[in-house]
């Protein structure tokens, strides 16, 4: 059965008109496209380099600039998943393009450079393009604050091969199951019997959860059998799991990630007798747009066990994200926090390249994300004990002393330190956390809209700043050589 990407591509954005996509064995596929940052930095000599986790992992660790030849594409392709191509490399002495050899396709090679990325299906080689595209966009705003710092060679190296065996098999399983078994072209239907899904939530230990907590203060406790008390739990589990599905949908729609970057979790009202808390996640490897109610993953805080249950009591495959330690960090840390908001967004990223703090200057921004300097945590492997701790001290705040208690950006209670909330990650994005989703997603929009509006800043500087030196240097000529 022959499977069309291009309505899951256009979830991504709006598709390049000139793109070209074709397979180039079964397991292998290609786009073509002109990206203007890209097509900036073929005309600029400039070569990407991997300055954050998610060109590492999708992409490769350095993204060559190479000739207008089929050999020396192939060849630069196997050691990245994306090259730009420069058409002018091989122009003859006359300027013409040679008319001897043709592009995969068969047609003649193109007279513009262009951008080619690969995949191992449409959708995986579009979402190479496209994370390109940022980080050559990245690249070229980071030269306002002083250039990016690339992440290890052999880190880097570590990420693309983790990548490749967890996260692109795991989406591609996934997409294909939706584009063929769907009745439309793309999508699933969404869970009906929502109930049932959710009947048995197991930890890994097999223990059956018993779902007993305490509600709101509308009905006691103690009035409630235990089948209304089991049912009013799911009802607000399920609407918790229905709020990710939203929320990952508006991270889309709001620019703020890309396919399956970033994650999102909320602390659920879930202790048992034995007073374990637990959060909801989002899964690994697999697209926001594609997600069910029945795909969040349901993991204990403190032990990060977890485990999954269809309506008929089968195990699911779904993993929980691989950032679960962090989210639990931040849990255990912060009691104050109910949800956290994990994305790679462009303007944040630009810093997290960089390494650098984020200074809000906007009052109004600052007072959203609680903080007029947004500190950045030290880089980590995703997913390692390391960053989750880099990242809780980030997000930590001072104990205040009591003529401090006044002060709007931080409280204190019962011995309790409530710090900030949000930070950046470096060479990889950032975290929003607050007590709800709504109030989350405001933080991270807040800190996506500083970083733009400090870079836009920077931006102007250093053009006025080149402007200057430019004229100086026109001064300086005409006082040597005089005006023609």
């Amino acid at each position: 059965m022959s499977i069309d990407y291009t309505e899951k591509m256009k979830k991504l954005g709006p598709l390049p008109e000139d793109m070209r996509t074709f397979w180039i064995r079964d397991d292998l596929a290609r786009v073509e496209a002109k990206m203007p940052y890209c097509l900036q930095c073929i005309r600029e000599g400039r070569e990407i380099v991997a300055a954050l986790d998610d060109v590492a992992q999708i992409i490769g660790s350095r993204i060559r600039i190479v000739p207008d030849d089929d050999l020396e594409i192939a060849k630069a392709l196997t050691q990245s998943a994306a090259v730009l191509v420069d058409a002018e490399q091989l122009l003859d002495e006359n300027g013409k393009l040679p008319v001897s050899g043709s592009a995969m396709d068969g047609k003649l090679r193109r007279e513009q450079d262009y951008v080619v990325a690969t995949g191992r299906d449409p959708y995986e080689a579009y979402v190479a393009l496209t994370v390109l595209e940022k980080a050559a966009e990245v690249q070229i705003l980071a030269d306002a604050l002083g250039g990016v710092k690339a992440i290890p060679e052999k880190q880097a190296r570590k990420l693309r091969q983790n990548y490749l065996s967890r996260y692109s098999k795991a989406g591609r399983k996934r997409r294909n199951k939706e584009l063929i078994d769907a009745e439309e072209t793309l999508g699933i239907d969404e869970v009906s019997d929502t109930e049932e899904v959710f009947d048995t939530v197991e930890i890994s230990d097999t223990e059956e959860v018993s779902n007993k907590v305490e509600v709101s203060d509308k009905v006691e406790i103690e009035s409630l059998d235990e089948a209304a008390m089991d049912a009013q739990i799911l009802v607000e589990e399920f609407n918790e799991r229905r709020n990710l599905v939203n929320y990952g949908k508006k991270l889309i729609e709001k620019k703020l990630v890309q396919g399956t970057w970033g994650n999102l979790s909320v602390r659920i009202d879930g202790q048992d007798e034995k007073e374990r808390e637990y959060m909801l996640v989002t899964p690994s490897g697999l697209d926001y747009d594609g997600l069910g109610p029945e795909d969040m993953v349901k993991v204990e805080i403190d032990t990060l066990r977890y485990e999954r249950r269809d309506a008929e009591g089968n195990l699911k495959s779904n993993k929980p994200t691989t950032e679960m330690g962090l989210h639990g960090e931040i849990y255990k840390s912060r009691p104050d926090v109910g949800a956290i908001i994990h994305t790679h967004s462009k303007y944040c990223s630009v810093f997290a390249a960089c390494q650098m703090p984020l200074e809000v200057m906007d009052q109004y921004l600052a007072e959203e994300v609680a903080a007029e300097i947004i500190h950045i945590a030290d880089y980590a492997p995703s997913g390692s004990k390391e960053l989750s701790e880099n990242v809780v001290k980030a997000l930590g705040g001072v104990i205040l002393d009591e003529d401090d208690s006044g002060d709007e950006l931080y409280s204190e209670l019962h011995g309790i330190m409530y710090g900030r909330r949000g930070c950046l990650m470096a060479n990889h994005g950032m975290i929003a956390c607050a007590a709800d989703l709504d109030t989350a997603l405001e933080v991270a929009e807040a800190m996506e809209e500083a970083a733009r509006k400090l870079i836009n800043q920077r931006l102007t500087k250093l053009v006025e700043r080149k402007a200057m030196e430019s004229q100086k240097q026109k001064e300086e000529i005409v006082l040597k050589f005089g005006e023609e």
